[in-house]
């Protein structure tokens, strides 16, 4: 079994989470100081746009994490193949 393919998964999951997880993070918190901006809005309105930017936080979080798994179980497997053909 390759175990390249796994080490590279992982590495674009690690960082694909990240960018994803920044950039709704960041739209979240736009969209809530958008609402803030209009003067007849109140506080319960911007709810929406936070829990955008905590979903987005949460969901990086978590793909990161599976991608660091998959990067390290990748890494090590890789390494025991090369050294098992050496």
């Amino acid at each position: 079994m390759n175990y390249k393919k796994w080490l590279f998964g992982g590495a674009v999951l690690f960082l694909g989470s990240i960018v994803v997880g920044i950039l709704g993070t960041v739209w979240g918190i736009y969209s809530s100081f958008k609402v803030l901006g209009n003067s007849e809005a109140g506080i319960g309105s911007v709810g929406a746009g936070i829990e955008n930017a905590l979903i987005f936080t949460v969901f990086a979080i978590i793909g990161s994490i599976v991608g660091m798994i998959l990067m390290i179980i990748g890494g090590i497997k890789a390494y025991r193949q090369s050294k098992m053909k050496n």
